[in-house]
């Protein structure tokens, strides 16, 4: 195995652009340890998703009890979530790809 793909199965980089009203997006990212999981498994999938969101929670809080800088965090830890699903299903799917073509 290679060491970029092992590099891509050993994290998940979630990244979201934050919208500060009327300013340019900020692009927001995190590393996401996958460490003592196995993607194959869904149980571990769902572990690893509960980290996205506890990152995301960390990374996209809101800058001032603005109503506006709320909802923009809330709109990055919903895309960060996605991206995060996006992400696991891909090393996921690389997995058992990669253990088809082993057998």
């Amino acid at each position: 195995m290679n060491s970029l793909l092992r590099a891509a199965i050993a994290a998940v980089i979630v990244t979201s652009a934050a919208t500060p009203v009327l300013a340019e997006r900020e692009m927001v990212s995190v590393h996401v340890s996958r460490a003592g999981l196995d993607l194959g498994q869904p149980a571990d999938r769902a572990r690893m998703m509960k980290r996205v969101r506890r990152a995301a929670a960390f990374a996209c809080r809101p800058v001032s009890s603005a109503a506006a800088d709320y909802a923009d965090a809330q709109r990055c830890r919903r895309e960060m979530s996605d991206n995060g699903d996006a992400a696991i299903a891909r090393l996921a799917g690389s997995r058992t790809a990669m253990d088809t073509a082993a057998n």
